[in-house]
């Protein structure tokens, strides 16, 4: 049965997170920093949050536990995007593959639904996907069956009659892999992207040559992009996220400015009729 459809995990995969980065700098010694986030920072507790669990709350039961640690636990979530470095490139080149293959993409992650914002805004790549689901919104987290399951419906609901073994998915942890396995999917456990690639390749997932080839023959020019969508896309990730963070911060200021100009209008007496797009409202999504 053909593969139609890829799922992404995002963190290991496409976005390159790891709170050794922050922690190296708070716990210069290797041993307790592993024993920090080992014993009291674990993966356990992280993944309590990424299931829906509010960040205050879990922050604030940790520190009773271990009260000797409160700075060092504060630090995990509110020094968070410290711990993102980027996108991985060869992860994205492998999904960019696909999109050029036009093989419909859908991410399944766990992450936190107070810090995923961060990387929605920092992150284009992760807009590129037909649909995701995000752990810390659905109250699932992998390697439960239920998540795939809700993974699932929202893929019947593009792609109607879909079956699980028509599904592939990539993720770095090696169990979230063997469940969707269990449950009839192919699981790809990401290792390195050439493993993953040939993999996908063995499972007769489609890679779209023929662009390039017509490129080579028709010279640079063919290999321009033709459309706004396609400059976009041509664009090196790490340009794609200065960008977007460029616009963030622009907005951001935009609509303080503009909300500051419209108090001291009504503070000076100003008739709010004669000013209808004061009371306008506008929001960075």
């Amino acid at each position: 049965m053909a593969i139609k459809a890829v799922v992404f995990d995002f963190g290991g995969v496409l976005i390159d997170w790891n709170p050794e980065y922050l922690y190296r700098q708070l716990i210069p010694d290797e041993a307790e920093r592993r024993w920090f986030l080992t014993h009291v920072c674990s993966m356990d507790w992280v993944v309590r949050q990424d299931g829906g669990q509010p960040i205050a709350e879990a922050t604030a039961e940790l520190i009773a536990r271990f009260p000797d640690h409160e700075a060092l636990i504060r630090a995990f979530y509110e020094r968070w995007h410290e711990m993102v470095a980027g996108v991985l490139d060869d992860g994205v080149a492998i999904m960019e593959k696909l999109e050029a293959a036009e093989v419909p993409l859908f991410g399944l992650t766990n992450w936190s639904a107070e810090t995923f914002p961060y990387a929605w805004e920092n992150y284009p790549v992760l807009r590129r996907f037909r649909d995701i689901i995000v752990s810390g919104r659905v109250g699932l987290v992998k390697p439960d069956p239920a998540i795939f399951a809700a993974m699932l419906e929202r893929i019947h609901a593009q792609m109607p009659g879909i079956e699980p073994s028509e599904l592939v998915f990539i993720d770095d942890n090696p169990k979230n892999a063997a469940a969707a396995t269990a449950l009839g999917w192919y699981g790809v456990h990401h290792i390195s992207a050439a493993q993953t690639e040939a993999r996908l390749r063995e499972l007769g997932c489609r890679f779209d040559q023929t662009r390039l080839a017509n490129a080579d023959r028709l010279g640079a020019s063919a290999r321009a992009p033709c459309s706004p969508r396609g400059l976009i896309r041509s664009l090196p990730q790490q340009i794609l996220q200065r960008i977007s963070q460029a616009f963030y911060r622009f907005a951001r200021a935009f609509r303080h400015a503009f909300h500051a100009d419209a108090q001291r209008f009504r503070e000076a007496g100003g008739d709010a009729r004669r000013q209808p797009f004061l009371h306008r409202e506008f929001r960075v999504a």
